[in-house]
This record gives C-alpha cells, structure tokens and sequence, in this order.
C-alpha cells in the first residue's frame, strides 16, 4: 500500500476516528460535507469516496471544532508528518485521477455531442437562410408587374 495513494479504506478509518474523537453521529458528518448517513457509513467501510467539495467541508468542519486538519489528512487518512505539501499534492492528484478520470470522459463525450448538435444546427441553419433568401427572391419576383413586350 503506497502511503501517497488515495486509500479509501484507510481513509475511512481516519474519517470514522475524527467522527469518534470529536463525539460526532454519522448524521453529523453528513450535514456538514452534504451528504447522507449512509454515504457517511459507507465511506467509513471503504466503500464510497467524498467529492473533493465534500473532503473540503469535511475538513472546516472538524478544523471548526478545534482539530487542524488538511486536505491530505482526509484523503490519505492519515496525519502529516515529514512532507506535507508533497504528501498533499501527491494524494490530491491520486484522488482526482483515480475518481474524476470517469467523470472528465464523460464531460469530452457530452462536449463531443454538443459539438456534434450545434454543427448539425448550423446546417440546418445554413439551409433554413438558403431557403428563405430563394423563397424572397422568388416572391419578389412573383410580385413585380408585368412588363408587356411592343
């Protein structure tokens, strides 16, 4: 286990001993970062991950009760000791590419497909302009006397 990974059954050891040291119910916790009891019980187990919003309230949270905790703490499930600014970054990048990978896929795919439905439109556009521009022509035409020849 790379202490520098996020951990989520690690870090749900640490999230349960902040709860228990600070005489906090899981209904507590999940006021406070936004979420529900069992979302609280299921990250404790390891089996569900915070958003980095979450984490972020999580950690005013408990650092408004007194503790002085970081970012790092929560996601490593661990306290700082020698390096904390590359334990931090290095367990925030773990974090983010482990959990949000999936979501930056989805967030090309819809992009993808919006891009995909606004050029779609701007050729029906394109058609929609050509259209009116030959229908006024010809009314224009339709609308102009006569001219008999002598």
């Amino acid at each position: 286990m790379d202490e520098f990974n996020f951990d989520a059954e690690r870090s749900g050891k640490y999230l349960k001993s902040l709860r228990i040291r600070y005489n906090k119910t899981q209904d507590d916790v999940g006021e406070a970062c936004g979420v529900g009891r069992s979302q609280v019980s299921s990250a404790e187990n390891g089996r569900y991950k915070f958003s980095i919003d979450s984490y972020v309230r999580l950690m005013n949270f408990y650092n408004g009760l007194g503790a002085s905790i970081t970012l790092n703490n929560l996601i490593l499930g661990q306290p700082d000791t020698d390096q904390p600014g590359l334990r931090a970054s290095a367990a925030i990048r773990s974090y983010v590419s482990e959990d949000q990978g999936e979501y930056y896929t989805s967030l090309k795919k819809d992009r993808e497909f919006l891009q995909q439905t606004i050029e779609r439109q701007s050729v029906t556009i394109d058609r929609l302009t050509m259209f009116i521009s030959s229908s006024m022509v010809a009314a224009d035409a339709d609308c102009r006397p006569a001219v008999k020849a002598h």
